[in-house]
């Protein structure tokens, strides 16, 4: 009857390894592998903290603003300071181009009035050639001089 005892405590012991193998990879899938993705949840969550916020310089690492002091930056850029914001640097340029344009404006009709003006020479010129030798021409006063 011994050996009988000997093999129940050998299948026992065999029975408390599975047993414990399998506790130990149930705890493995139950909190290990939950615990690494929280820890990347963390790790995650502490980035948008810290972005938040901002960090301190460090020796090798600079410091970073957090988010509520880049947006005032943001809206400072957005209104008129006198000439250092990018709304000044805008409103500096949309004036240059009115400039321009109202420039390029007028050239354009001093342009046209002066080539509308040539055609009337030029037209005047091709009537004033095409009309007979023996016709009078009545603007011509030198036969009434004579």
């Amino acid at each position: 009857m011994i050996a009988g005892a000997e093999s129940n405590v050998i299948l026992t012991a065999a029975a408390v390894v599975v047993l414990l193998a399998a506790a130990a990879s149930g705890l493995y899938v139950l909190v290990v592998k939950p615990g690494r993705k929280l820890s990347q949840i963390a790790d995650m969550l502490g980035d948008v903290r810290d972005d938040w916020f901002g960090v301190e310089e460090r020796p090798g690492v600079p410091g970073r603003q957090g988010v509520m002091v880049r947006l005032a930056w943001i809206e400072e850029q957005l209104r008129e300071n006198h000439g250092t914001s990018l709304r000044d640097a805008v409103n500096r340029t949309e004036s240059g181009m009115r400039r321009v344009e109202d420039a390029l404006g007028v050239h354009l009709t001093e342009h046209r009035l002066a080539a509308s003006h040539q055609r009337v020479v030029i037209n005047t010129t091709a009537v004033q050639a095409d009309l007979p030798r023996d016709h009078e021409d009545p603007a011509d006063t030198s036969k009434e001089d004579s």
